[in-house]
């Protein structure tokens, strides 16, 4: 592999291999930042200072330019527009996202995998669209009627736009399409639509409604994270796959909930005694909610099923539960005491980390790992009892428990010990956390 090393006044070889990334020699290119591999030049950056017109090269240092990389030009708000020529033949995902000056991307004609339109990017027979630039003037957009997949953060970042129109072609909507789009109040998903990926719509602080048409087979997690404004998501009543019930999204036969919407104006819900499952994100940052009643057939709460709830300070996990999932109580900050039952046996990856209100947790004999990052951050907790079931704690699970001055093992625990609130061994041969709130 090589890196260019082309620039004004020279670069010495150790300074590129320091930077793997130098300026290319046309006045034009010279803040991009490219690699060579096999004969072929991958760009991938660009420096956050270019600014204006950026016409990517056919060709720099005799190798031709045939890829622009992961996020190359993400964030480059500097940039107007962007040229691509016709030797690129692969553009990987978020290439242009959140380049909020970029007001078009233009393709050459005898580009064999890519066009333009209006200054947005598509794939060459326009049914897929890439990247509209989130730095164009106009506040609304109708999709080509090509068009059957709307891409990876096509959309993403374009807080000017207001409407946008799907047409009955798109089959697809993939991972962060429209995410961050905090402008568009409305938006209408037609009943060819199947999919909708994950962040989909997330953080469309502006959206307040929306519909699922009965097309739409698989929506995936986090579809519509941190929708502030949403207050209700609703279902066609023909959908094979999904239902809604007061606004809330939930699986056809309302065992799974999916998706609490974070507009909604009620500071206490109520779970239907119907689920089984809170899907992963469900309740993700839902500010607004005080309290939660989970009822006794929830057997699993998923990860990031509240991570966010600040405004949570009540919540009941009943004895059907089995899993606390990675984050699943994470930054809670309002939740002042916390019991997890007796059918729990794990507490997963930062399960309840950055729970700076938490000043007691009870962890019952049925748990057998507590892992990192568990209670990381919990600077309310005081002290903690680790029960003889505990076999496992990893690294970290208790870092930046500023005021956790004492850890205390029952006696019978076969792994682990502690002496004076200090967490040992067994046979205390190794020490594993000096609680970093006491007073010595």
């Amino acid at each position: 592999m090589l890196f260019g090393s082309v620039a004004a006044g020279g670069e010495g070889f150790a300074e590129v291999l320091e930077n793997f990334s130098v300026k290319a020699s046309a006045a034009s290119v010279e803040d991009l930042i490219y690699k060579i591999n096999d004969g072929k030049v991958t760009i991938t950056g660009c420096k956050s200072s270019a600014t204006g017109s950026m016409e990517i090269p056919s060709a720099i240092e005799s190798y031709p330019v045939t890829s622009i990389g992961i996020c190359a030009f993400s964030f480059s708000t500097g940039l107007t527009n962007i040229t691509i020529p016709n030797s690129v033949t692969s553009i990987d995902y978020s290439a242009f996202e959140r380049c909020t000056g970029l007001s078009s991307i233009n393709v050459n004609s005898n580009n064999p995998n890519y066009s333009s339109k209006n200054g947005v990017l598509f794939n060459k027979n326009a049914t897929k669209i890439i990247c509209y630039p989130s730095g164009k003037s106009s506040d609304s957009y109708t999709i080509p009627k090509s068009v059957t997949s709307i891409g990876i953060s096509a959309f993403s970042g374009c807080t000017g736009l207001t409407n946008i129109t799907i047409p009955n072609s798109v089959t697809s909507i993939d991972i962060s399409a429209f995410s961050g789009c905090t402008g568009l109040s409305s938006i209408t998903i037609p009943n060819s639509v199947t999919s909708i990926e994950m962040d989909a719509f997330g953080g469309c602080t502006g959206l307040t409604s929306i519909t699922i048409p009965n097309s739409v087979t698989s929506i995936y997690f986090g579809a519509f994270s941190d929708c502030t404004g949403l207050s209700s998501i609703n279902v066609n009543s023909n959908n094979p796959n999904y239902s809604s019930k007061n606004g809330v999204l939930f699986n056809k036969n309302v065992t799974e909930i999916i998706c609490y919407p974070g507009g909604k104006s009620s500071a206490s819900y109520t779970i239907p005694n119907s689920v089984t499952s809170i899907e992963i994100g469900a309740f993700k940052g839902c500010t607004g909610l005080t309290s939660v009643n989970i009822p006794n057939s929830v057997t699993c709460i998923g990860g990031s099923a509240f991570y966010g709830c600040a405004g949570l300070t009540s919540i009941n996990i009943p004895n059907s539960v089995t899993s606390i999932g990675n984050s699943a109580f994470r930054g809670c900050t309002g939740l002042t005491n916390i019991t997890i039952p007796n059918s729990v046996t794990s507490i997963d990856i930062s399960a309840f980390k950055g729970c700076t209100g938490l000043t007691s947790i009870t962890i019952p004999n049925s748990v057998t790992s507590i892992d990192d990052y568990a209670f990381s951050d919990c600077t309310g907790l005081t002290n903690i009892t680790i029960p003889n079931g505990v076999t496992s704690i990893d690294y970290s699970a208790f870092r930046g428990c500023t005021g956790l001055s004492s850890i205390n093992v029952n006696s019978n625990n076969p792994n682990y010990s502690s002496k004076n609130g200090v967490l040992f061994n067994k046979n205390a041969t190794k020490i594993i956390c000096y609680p970093s709130g006491k007073s010595s």
